[in-house]
């Protein structure tokens, strides 16, 4: 699924840097930094990116609204294999 900056109806923003880019076409991306590794400078840059007249802010979520990853990093999985060896 794709949604290209310049056909971006809607950017929904939400203080913890979470992001959802709804397309001309419907099609939504949300963008979760909890859940990837999604960093400042890539938030910067689809801010930068999309049309600052679509911006939608939303307040902020509270902590259970939040989701969060339960995948463990591959290092970690990797670490724990390795001491049952």
């Amino acid at each position: 699924m794709t949604v290209h900056f310049a056909e971006c109806a809607a950017r929904i923003e939400w203080p913890d840097g979470a992001r959802r880019l709804i397309g001309l076409d419907g099609m939504a991306i949300q963008i979760e930094p909890t859940m990837y590794r999604v960093g400042p400078h890539t938030i910067a840059a689809i801010d930068a990116a999309v049309d600052p007249a679509v911006v939608v802010r939303m307040p902020a979520r509270s902590p259970e609204e939040i989701p969060q990853s339960t995948h463990r990093p591959k290092t970690t999985v990797l670490k724990r294999l390795l001491r049952r060896g």
